[in-house]
Order: C-alpha cells, then sequence, then structure tokens
C-alpha cells in the first residue's frame, strides 16, 4: 500500500469511528462494537487459597460510558522537507474525514507546527489563512473548512533551527502550558469536550534522542542539528510530563493520542531521515493509544475501538473500599476482566486502588479477592510443676511461638477460681508461681497463653493437690 493511500484511508477510518456510537447505519453495528468491549458474564474467578472461612472477594463493573457532543482535533505536524509528501496526502484525504461527520457534533480542529522557540508558531496554532488557526464546525461550512485546513497541513512553514521542524513535543509541551490560555481564547482545548491529539511524522521527535530503547542508534541527521536542537530545547520535556499536563486539562473528558509514525524497524523506508517515531510512541502508548504504521496500513480494527471511544467520556472506578478489616495484604488480588493488574493498598481507608491505565473500560469486571489474617494460636506443650507448697506452686510449660503467661486455679469441691497475674511479655519459655491457695486441697490447673494479636490458647488441665 503506498504511503498516500494508507493517510487517505487513515483519516477516513478515525472518523467513521468518531461517529461510530451515534450514527445509524454504520459500517459496524453498535451491538458488535459493545460485545468487543464488553467481557461475558461469568462466574467470579476461583480464589486459590485453603481456609476460605476468612477471605473475602468483590466484584464491581465499570459504568457505561457517556456520550460527549464536542470534539477538538489537533494535528502535531512535522513540517521537515521529508514529510511534503505525506502531508499532502493527510491534506487531501481529510476532505471525507470532516464531510463524514455527523451534524450535531460540534467540532473544532488546528493544526500544530513541531517548531521550538525561535518560532513564531512554537505551540501556538497554525493557519496558511489568517484569522482561522482554529476551524470551528458552527461558523464556517464544510467546503470552507475542508478548502482551509487543506491549505494549511500542505503549505506548512520550515524551522531551520530545529532541522526543519521536528520537536513535535516540544511545540505541545508550549500548547498546553505557556500558551494555553491564548489557545484557550482561540476557541480550542474546550470544557466538556473530547480531544483528539494525532501526530504526523516520519522519523523521530528531537527530544527523544536521550530516551532511545538500549541498542538502538539513532538515523544519521547529515546536518548535524537534532543533537544542538536536543541540548538546548528538551530539557524536561518528556512523555510523562505532557501526559500529565493533557489529563489535567481534559479534567476526565476523553482523550485520544494517536499517530501516524513509521512503528516497525523492518520496515521503514531506507534512504533520508526515515525513522521510528521515538518519542511520539512512547508519549501515545502510556496513554493506551493507537500508532499507525506508514509502511503497511494494519490499522483497521484498532482504529474503530479509538473512534467510537474518542466521543465517549469514561468514568472508571479505580479505588475500592473493602468490607472487612483488618486484612493479610500480601493476599489481594485483582483482576480485570480475568486479567490480574497490579494494585496499591491504603491501609487507613481500608482500600485497594488500581491506574486508571488497568481499570479496563465501560462495562469491565474488577474482581478483587483478599484474606483476613491468618490466626495461629499458641501451642502449648510440656507442663510441669517443679515446685508445690501448702497455699502455691509454680507452673513452667513451652509455647511454639512467644506468648503471654497466665495461671487459672479452679477449687475442684468449691469451684473457687483463682488467677495468677498476667506477664505481658512474649516468651516461649514460661514460668508462673501462683499463691493463695487452700492447704491440702484438689485444684485443677490450667496454663494460658495468648500470642501477639491477642489469640488465647489454654492448655490441657491438670489436678494438683498442695501440701498439708
Amino acid at each position: 500500500m503506498e504511503k498516500g493511500d494508507v493517510m487517505r484511508s487513515f483519516v477516513n477510518r478515525l472518523l467513521l469511528l468518531v461517529t461510530l456510537a451515534t450514527l445509524s447505519g454504520c459500517i459496524i453495528p453498535e451491538d458488535e462494537i459493545n460485545n468487543a468491549f464488553q467481557p461475558g458474564t461469568v462466574d467470579d474467578p476461583p480464589d486459590d487459597i485453603q481456609d476460605t472461612r476468612l477471605c473475602h472477594s468483590l466484584r464491581v463493573i465499570q459504568p457505561e460510558a457517556e456520550l460527549t457532543n464536542k470534539l477538538d482535533l489537533l494535528f502535531v505536524v512535522d513540517t521537515s522537507g521529508s514529510l511534503d509528501t505525506e502531508r499532502r496526502d493527510i491534506a487531501t484525504g481529510i476532505d471525507s474525514f470532516i464531510a463524514a461527520l455527523p451534524s450535531y457534533i460540534d467540532y473544532r480542529i488546528a493544526v500544530l507546527l513541531a517548531h521550538g522557540p525561535n518560532s513564531i508558531y512554537s505551540g501556538k496554532f497554525y493557519s496558511k489563512d489568517i484569522g482561522f488557526e482554529v476551524l470551528k464546525s458552527d461558523e464556517l461550512s464544510l467546503t470552507d473548512i475542508r478548502n482551509k485546513l487543506s491549505r494549511t497541513m500542505y503549505y506548512t512553514r520550515s524551522d531551520n533551527d530545529t532541522d526543519g521542524g521536528e520537536v513535535g513535543l516540544y511545540s505541545l509541551n508550549r500548547a498546553i502550558t505557556i500558551n494555553l490560555d491564548e489557545n484557550k481564547a482561540k476557541g480550542f482545548f474546550r470544557d466538556d469536550s473530547a480531544l483528539a491529539v494525532i501526530f504526523v511524522a516520519d522519523e523521530n521527535d528531537i527530544c527523544a534522542l536521550g530516551s532511545y530503547p538500549a541498542g538502538v542508534t539513532p538515523v544519521f541527521d547529515s546536518d548535524r542539528k537534532e543533537p544542538a536542537a536536543y541540548n538546548k530545547y528538551c530539557t524536561d520535556i518528556n512523555p510523562d510530563n505532557i501526559l500529565s499536563q493533557l489529563k489535567t486539562i481534559q479534567n476526565g473528558d476523553p482523550l485520544l493520542l494517536a499517530g501516524i509514525l513509521y512503528t516497525d524497524p523492518e520496515t521503514v523506508p531506507s534512504g533520508g531521515e526515515n525513522e521510528i517515531g521515538y518519542g511520539y510512541l512512547e508519549l501515545i502508548n502510556k496513554n493506551n493509544g493507537l500508532s499507525i504504521d506508514l509502511a503497511n496500513g494494519d490499522y483497521d480494527t484498532s482504529m474503530q475501538q479509538i473512534g467510537y471511544m474518542t466521543v465517549k467520556r469514561l468514568n472508571l472506578i479505580t479505588e475500592f473500599n473493602l468490607e472487612y478489616s483488618p486484612i493479610d495484604q500480601s493476599s489481594i488480588k485483582v483482576l480485570v476482566d480475568r486479567t490480574r493488574v497490579s494494585h496499591i493498598y491504603q491501609s487507613e481507608q481500608n482500600s485497594v486502588v488500581i491506574s486508571e491505565n488497568d481499570a479496563g473500560g465501560e462495562k469491565s469486571e474488577i474482581y478483587i479477592s483478599y484474606c483476613e489474617p491468618l490466626v495461629i494460636p499458641p501451642n502449648i506443650y510440656e507442663v510441669t510443676i517443679p515446685e508445690l507448697n501448702q497455699i502455691g506452686a509454680l507452673i513452667e510449660w513451652k509455647t511454639d511461638i512467644p506468648a503471654t503467661s497466665q495461671v487459672q486455679a479452679i477449687n475442684v469441691v468449691t469451684n473457687e477460681v483463682i488467677m495468677s497475674p498476667l506477664y505481658e511479655s512474649l516468651e516461649t519459655i514460661h514460668s508462673v508461681e501462683i499463691t493463695g491457695l487452700q492447704k491440702n486441697t484438689l485444684y485443677q490447673i490450667t496454663v494460658l497463653s495468648a500470642n501477639q494479636d491477642g489469640v488465647l490458647s489454654q492448655g490441657t488441665p491438670v489436678l494438683m493437690r498442695t501440701l498439708r
């Protein structure tokens, strides 16, 4: 498949996915999409634990998503000369994307050039037509939007300082931080609006030079501008910071990150500076987005899923309160759609927290199993009476774990109960003197020991007669 075909097909697919949840007569029926996203009803997974009397489980179903009627679509575009053909193909293919938008969706489209700070376009929306940096569906006809966007995507500006314009992450970071208020004033980054950010590049982002995977050597930069730009502009520019800021701006509204990039080293065309989209890929993957490989165009199924979710607001549950406490933290298991995920246990709240990325999707099943601490009472053995007199005795015994010490004496005739002092120090060898007994009297002696959790054990009672 030629690059141009890939581009045109990509934008067509993306639009169909954006509108899938709301249009009747779509290519893919909504019930089939729902079946793909929703796990079947099944019994709770079995617990691989032995003492089920002390173990519990919690089952939660994630809520359905809410539809949103607004969409902000931002293209972050590499403007180096090596991408001229791809930009032209996207500009051509965007026509069908816009034409198929449902009439009730309030959409806005902007283009951000991958320029550094010496460019007047860094972090600011670019348009070939002054005054139309944000194309608004409620102000422009479809024809006007098609024409203006095509001109903007085709006639970009270059940034010599960043090797033609290859710092998309830097420019995006400026757009959502120091230039955020200005960009919002133009009618973008709206409240209660889905945001889709599409990166368009045929090589790495310059700010990724310091974080290439081990063993990967960057493609040779013949004019040697990339290292200099990296050293000057890429401090603190990283996917984690950018994603955090995007999520703050969205405040729970849908966020889609995708890219038209090279993703497979085996299929990157030879020649020029064509390269894997390092930097962009890391950011997209951290948000569970989708990267479309320019070389093969194998993206149909994934794009269906992304487009469907773009117009939906997901309020996923990530914290789950446990009913019983205390619990054995090592026993906690969390399954999302039957796949185990990591978690954090908050002891003060007695709750389990999972990350949003692990929380599944709408109607996903969350299953949590946990156990109370295993109760292990002390084992008492070798009870002896080494010393005996008219009014008391010395009682000794052993326990298998450290425990407290106390002795109970019951007068067999009168049922009078006499207790020794309680020794709270935890020992395994115990020696307790009990006094206040009557001479020449038969007593039932019982030794008592409790572990550190207060679980009490009683030794086997023995009979003892005091001296005359």
